[in-house]
């Protein structure tokens, strides 16, 4: 189900879910990005699951993000009645939505709860594929839903569907997202299979898989700060985190340096595959006391695109 959102001055990240749902029914999704306007939910019910009448169903919405004071607002459905010329002269507002089941659909899938996306790389989907038994099952071509029908696209991922053969009961499908991809929960993500089914094509949906978008590295230094004095040089070390995917260069850049520090030499960068670096900084003899934050920059190029980390922050005293 696509959920449409009019902000009205938060643009925050918002989670959607629902209320109401019958024994043997679940749902998934819900994940509304920062600033986007809709949100995807997928409702399931379990094989067997009873139901002797339509179920009445509520959406509602809360704010995830910072100073989001807004809970449980219960999502509207406006069905106009009549118009006067094109101007809504009567207007029913439905603050419930009515399910039921149909037939048993003749496949279903369904993939993982989660997959982790690394910032400018792809990453795997797998996809299990139930169907009736039968001598030969048809081929499914998995795939995923990022926007709901008739909304924005989302240029910064990309879907590569996959084809699961006759009888087959796994495959992935992959999605990759660009180095510009914000970090945390980028979105979610809804499975799709399609098949010729007695010579009809059938599509059926699975569940939401929710997509965690990470970085591709992370850089700590082994100590926040250092102490200098006059004429004394002091070793700084770090080590970068690399993900099992991120095997480039790293660069270096140190800012922020007071009158009478130096490096000893310049930055060098991390060749690929090395975790550990290390830099110098020497304080001038004559240097007076004082303290700076320095701020050390990596970045890199993935995929021919920069990349950059944020900055890790370095405190430096001079004392005498």
């Amino acid at each position: 189900m696509p959920i449409a959102v009019r902000r009205r001055g938060y643009t925050g990240p918002i989670q959607l879910s629902v209320a109401g749902l019958p024994p043997g029914w679940g749902w998934q999704g819900g994940y509304v990005p920062a600033a986007a306007n809709t949100g995807l939910l997928t409702i399931n019910a379990a094989a067997g699951a009873p139901l002797s009448r339509p179920a009445s169903l509520t959406v509602t919405g809360s704010g995830l993000g910072a100073g989001a004071m807004l809970t449980n607002v219960v999502a509207e459905q406006h069905i106009v009645l009549s118009r006067d010329g094109n101007v809504a002269a009567s207007t029913l507002r439905l603050a419930h939505l009515l399910a039921g089941l149909t037939g048993k659909a003749p496949f279903a899938v369904r993939g993982p709860a989660a997959v982790e996306l690394v910032q400018g790389y792809s990453t795997e989907v797998p996809v299990t594929i139930m169907r009736e038994p039968k001598p030969t099952a048809p081929a499914v071509e998995i795939t995923g839903i990022l926007a709901a029908p008739g909304t924005p696209t989302r240029p910064d991922f990309t879907l590569k569907p996959a084809t699961a053969a006759v009888n087959a009961a796994q495959a992935s499908f992959t999605v990759s997202a660009t180095p510009k991809v914000p970090e945390g929960r980028g979105l979610d993500l809804v499975i799709q299979g399609k098949a010729k089914v007695n010579n009809k094509d059938e599509v059926v949906l699975g569940w939401a898989v929710r997509v965690n978008v990470v970085r591709p590295f992370l850089v700590e230094l082994s100590a926040p700060a250092v102490t200098l004095k006059p004429g004394q040089t002091v070793q700084v070390k770090g080590r970068i985190q690399r993900r099992p995917v991120f095997r480039e260069a790293v660069q270096l850049k140190l800012d922020g340096l007071p009158a009478g520090v130096t490096l000893t030499a310049p930055l060098k960068a991390v060749p690929a595959g090395q975790s550990d670096f290390q830099f110098e900084l020497r304080a001038d003899a004559k240097a007076a006391p004082l303290s700076a934050r320095l701020t050390l920059v990596p970045f890199a190029t993935i995929n021919g695109v920069p990349y950059s980390h944020p900055a890790v922050v370095l405190a430096a005293q001079i004392r005498k």
